[in-house]
């Protein structure tokens, strides 16, 4: 075994391309060989600065061989053999989705030991503006602000353990500046609502409880699996009204499952029809409901709009084109009255 060079022992060398480089001991292999890290400058007295504060930072430090770890290497690793027995599965799944998409194309490739607080703040801005890997028809690129906090909270777990591990000094996502909850005005109980049991909520109240609690989690996708089943007018309409908030204020993507086809054709920017457990149609509110004669085939009907006006074309009246909502027919039929 080599002997071992006191850590913080450096030189000081001018090189042949005529820059200063300086260079410290921060800890040693397994083998007894030291670990280096060097800064360069155009002067000697800018590389002893540079030098000095390299001493001053990796004081009392020994760092081990696997230093040299790139980013990538260190999170699968941290993943494998710290994370995997002490999370759940599906947190796993969300930790291994984040490192493949949103770290690794940008910072995976690098040294762990050389990145920087300035690094993982170009990380955060850039995947606020182009982090999503498709495109949303809204939001384009853009990844939502709570994607990019739980991208913040993970990795900055996974470099604490690389700090205690011995790989780095300093945890480079301190400091960072990321992204405030922006969550929506919240409304007030009142005395009687408080004094109110859960067991005598409504139908539409304990349904809009649920959604909101898996608000509460900010999830990138809600997916909604027939949330107005069984509801009452007015409960079905509130429910409806509540997906329609939590849309435009959280920007993020809403899976309705449903077999009313009033409330798709008013709420949905895209349909996939599905029959039989395969995918028989998809495209726009407008391109799908047009083939009302498909759906009748798989056993959907048409909106109440559509098909009213459908049967009108068919009594001869000049309709023609898709209504889709009430809004729609009113002007429809207001224009022909007005023609007379």
């Amino acid at each position: 075994m080599a002997n071992k060079r006191p850590d913080g022992d450096g030189l000081v060398r001018k090189r042949s391309d005529g820059r200063w480089e300086g260079r410290i001991v921060v800890g040693h292999k397994e083998d007894g060989a030291p670990i280096f890290r060097s800064v360069f400058a155009h002067t000697q007295k800018e590389v002893m600065r540079k030098l000095h504060s390299q001493i001053e930072t990796y004081r009392d430090v020994e760092l081990t061989e696997e230093s040299n770890m790139t980013l990538g290497e260190w999170l699968d690793k941290w993943l494998d053999n710290y994370m995997a027995l002490t999370i759940r599965e599906s947190t796993m799944d969300s930790y291994k989705t984040m490192t493949k998409h949103y770290i690794k194309p940008y910072l995976g490739g690098e040294k762990i030991g050389s990145i920087t607080t300035a690094d993982i703040q170009q990380l955060y801005n850039w995947l606020r503006e182009n982090g999503r890997v498709n495109e949303h028809y809204e939001k384009g690129n853009a990844l939502s602000d709570s994607m990019v906090r739980s991208i913040h909270m993970m990795l900055h777990q996974a470099i604490d353990a690389a700090v205690r591990e011995r790989l780095i000094v300093k945890n480079p996502t301190e400091g960072t500046v990321i992204p405030k909850n922006n969550y929506p005005p919240k409304q007030i109980l009142t005395e009687e609502q408080l004094e109110v049991s859960p067991f005598d909520l409504s139908g539409g109240q304990k349904r809009r409880v649920a959604i909101a609690g898996v608000i509460a989690m900010e999830p990138e996708v809600l997916i909604l699996d027939e949330p107005t089943a069984g509801l009452d007018p007015k409960a079905h309409q509130d429910v409806l009204d509540m997906v329609v908030k939590i849309h435009e204020h959280e920007k993020n993507i809403i899976i309705l499952v449903s077999h009313n086809m009033n409330d798709i054709a008013k709420l949905a920017d895209k349909v996939l029809v599905m029959d039989g457990g395969k995918l028989a149609m998809q495209g726009t509110p407008e391109e799908v409901f047009a083939q009302h004669v498909k759906l009748a085939e798989i056993g959907l009907a048409l909106p109440h709009s559509a098909e009213l006006m459908r049967m009108a074309a068919e009594k001869g009246l000049p309709f023609d084109g898709n209504f889709l909502t009430l809004d729609d027919i009113e002007e429809e039929i207001y224009n022909y009255l007005k023609k007379d």
